[in-house]
């Protein structure tokens, strides 16, 4: 397979000069994907063998796109009928605030370069991590939070499991999910 996709691993230096190379001209098609900003930084631990507290902030993320074990950090939207639009997505070396400032920030530059208005959205929809809900105001202002369905429907489900009969769980989870899709 490496023969038709590449090799499975990359190199922080091909990272870095395909970033340059894509972040050169903005493609024709507004399906080509193009880099807005990118930033390498290599943090290591300290001398101490410690982490400083601060880096220690986490964040919805994913760790099932890459194997290496970094985080992905991942900024979209979804528009009414529910279908999801990628802004932009970042590889980082942990989930710390700085992380969240960049992407936001490289999401607006990336805007100013198509010509296009900065976005200015309304609220957040997380799961109200620290960095990402501390980050999200630090660049657009105090705006509403919303938590995401998917991350409240699993706490919800542990906490019923350790508080109702197994009798009862399935109609009680079904009854929050039928409130949820509720509408005035």
């Amino acid at each position: 397979m490496s023969t038709k996709l590449g090799p499975t691993s990359i190199s922080l230096g091909e990272i870095e000069q395909w970033c340059l190379e894509s972040s050169q001209s903005i493609p024709e098609s507004a399906d080509t994907p193009f880099v807005a900003s990118h930033q390498i930084i290599y943090d290591d631990e300290n001398e101490n063998g410690d982490i400083d507290d601060d880096q220690k902030n986490y964040a919805d993320t994913t760790y099932k796109l890459l194997g290496q074990g970094f985080p992905v950090l991942i900024v979209s939207t979804t528009n009414l009928d529910r279908h999801f639009h990628l802004f932009g997505m970042a590889v980082c070396y942990n989930e710390a605030t700085q992380n969240f400032r960049f992407i936001f920030r490289a999401l607006q530059e990336g805007l100013q370069k198509l010509n296009l208005e900065e976005i200015n959205p309304e609220f957040l929809i997380t799961d109200c991590a620290d960095a990402t809900r501390n980050t999200f105001q630090d660049v657009f202002g105090e705006k509403p939070m919303v938590i995401c369905w998917a991350h409240m429907r699993r706490k919800v489900v542990k906490k019923i499991e350790s508080m109702v009969k197994k009798s009862k769980q399935e109609d009680l989870v079904n009854d929050i999910e039928s409130l949820q899709l509720a509408q005035k």
